[in-house]
């Protein structure tokens, strides 16, 4: 099982007069700079707030039951959100904490051991 944390995008932070432009700019596009969307601050912050939060566990056999996952990695701190998906012949978990901190263990540790696989 690999772990990484979920990569963040690059963002600009625009400000406006009027609450009116900033409202009208969430629907536009600029292609020329390689801007597709727009969003309102407060959501991007609190995206942002997840994603610092949250693990990215790849590579799981998909014989490894969703329960038996979160169980391994909720003894580190309380887990908030668990997702789960599935690529080719592996699983994916992404696996958000309740305490930012909890992470930095995993920039360390860049695999886990669960019931003798890896």
């Amino acid at each position: 099982v690999s772990l990484r944390h979920v990569n963040l995008t690059c963002s600009v932070i625009v400000y406006f007069a009027i609450s009116n432009a900033a409202t009208a700019t969430l629907h536009m596009t600029i292609p020329d700079l390689k801007i597709d969307t727009f969003c309102d601050f407060f959501q991007y912050k609190a995206d942002m707030q997840f994603n610092e939060r949250t693990i990215h566990v790849t590579d799981i056999p998909l014989q490894m039951k969703p329960a038996n996952i979160k169980q391994v990695f909720a003894k580190y701190e309380t887990v908030t959100n668990f997702k789960m998906t599935v690529k080719s012949i592996w699983q994916h978990a992404y696996i958000t904490y309740e305490n930012p901190k909890c992470i930095e263990l995993f920039y360390q540790v860049w695999s886990h051991f669960l019931q003798n696989d890896s």
